[in-house]
């Protein structure tokens, strides 16, 4: 059994029985390296995830289905997507994928053969679980970070008293955000190190932000510890998703 775009399989049970969801350990790794000629071996330049599939095999008890055409409408109408969909395995229901259908798979030819596959594809090959949080207490927040793949925070300050600047350092990875303004009681930043943006009150503010020294840092997996300066005139929390590849 499967759950995808908020649905479970057995809805359309008892006519569509799941035999098997396959979806693979590990996505597809790829090695880069580069060969020198004349030199032995080559240089790791580092590795390509690949995007992970994710085979159903189901069976179509056609004595149960009243118009072929309908139910292939029905089908068509929940497993296609134009953007990967949350998918879960109900034998792990504690994380999931964001996947779509290939287009090679054939409903028609499904229903009428009365089993098949649905070949489901990973365009983002990691495994997901929900939200995690932290608060900043006394300018520091020690946490452990689930998963085995790094991943990226968001940030959100609020300010309850005057400012003159603001900077949070990944102790571990020897990186820090800085920002450089004056902030007033009440101001709102909201810093998404995915996707390199920062706001002020809702306001995209990217002038605030020092690129010369900062860097937009990830998380890794197992204990941290961050530290933020000003710590008694903001109140800071962190929030992530662990993630598995």
């Amino acid at each position: 059994m499967f759950k995808f775009k908020g649905v479970w399989s057995n809805e359309f049970s008892p006519a569509l029985i799941v035999n098997k969801v396959q979806r693979a350990i590990t996505p597809p790794i790829t090695r880069l390296v580069s060969e020198i000629p004349g030199m032995d071996g080559a240089y790791p330049m580092g590795t390509k995830l690949g995007m992970r599939p994710i085979r159903c095999e189901i069976t179509i008890v056609r004595s149960l289905i009243d118009n072929d055409e309908a139910f292939i409408r029905l089908l068509a109408g929940w497993l296609f997507s134009e953007q990967p969909e949350e998918f879960i395995d109900a034998k792990d229901p504690n994380v999931f994928c964001k996947a779509y259908l290939d287009n090679r798979t054939d409903l028609e030819e499904i229903v009428s053969l009365g089993k098949g596959i649905l070949d489901f594809i990973c365009p983002d090959p990691l495994i997901y679980q929900e939200e995690r949080e932290e608060v900043f207490a006394n300018g520091e927040c020690f946490t452990l970070v689930e998963g085995t793949y790094r991943t990226f925070p968001s940030l959100r300050i609020e300010f309850s008293s005057p400012a003159d600047g603001f900077k949070i350092t990944h102790t571990q990875l020897d990186q820090y955000i800085r920002l450089n303004r004056s902030f007033v009681a009440g101001d709102v930043v909201e810093i998404n190190c995915a996707s390199g943006k920062v706001t002020l009150n809702g306001v995209v503010a990217m002038t605030i932000y020092v690129w010369e020294e900062s860097d937009f840092f990830y998380l890794v997996p197992g204990a941290q510890t961050l530290l933020c300066e000003i710590s008694e005139v903001a109140h800071v929390n962190i929030r992530w998703r662990p993630r598995w590849f």
